[in-house]
């Protein structure tokens, strides 16, 4: 379990006890746009990513798999520069690093609706 909250401009992930995990940082590098007119770089391959599903087990040791539903169509996004910091055991061989953004490459979204939803089996 952790805490997530923006504080600022920074993206805090803590643990239940305050300990800092991760923390991410960003600048805007442009102007927000409707993502519906936006193309920023690596936009459409994140939302690829994105409708992956995340893999589950259940006690039984059956898989199911959740799946995230996105709603950009009030969504509005904008090119960036980011800085990401892993800051305490989040994933067996996640180890605590610092990650620079892709020049370029880097957006932010604010006004996208979504969710996620219940495991189920998986999809073929």
């Amino acid at each position: 379990m952790a805490r997530m909250r923006w504080q600022g401009p920074v993206f805090l992930v803590t643990a239940e006890d305050g300990r800092l995990l991760f923390h991410a940082d960003t600048e805007p590098a442009a102007d927000w746009a409707p993502a519906s007119r936006c193309k920023p770089p690596n936009f459409e391959a994140m939302r690829r990513v994105f409708a992956m599903p995340v893999i589950g087990r259940r006690d039984d040791g059956s898989y199911v798999c959740s799946y995230f539903g996105w709603d950009f169509r009030e969504a509005l996004v904008r090119a960036s520069d980011s800085f990401v910091s892993i800051d305490g055991p989040l994933l067996v061989g996640l180890t605590p690093r610092q990650c620079h953004d892709v020049p370029g490459g880097t957006f932010e979204v604010r006004g996208m609706l979504w969710r996620l939803s219940w495991p189920a089996p998986c999809r073929d």
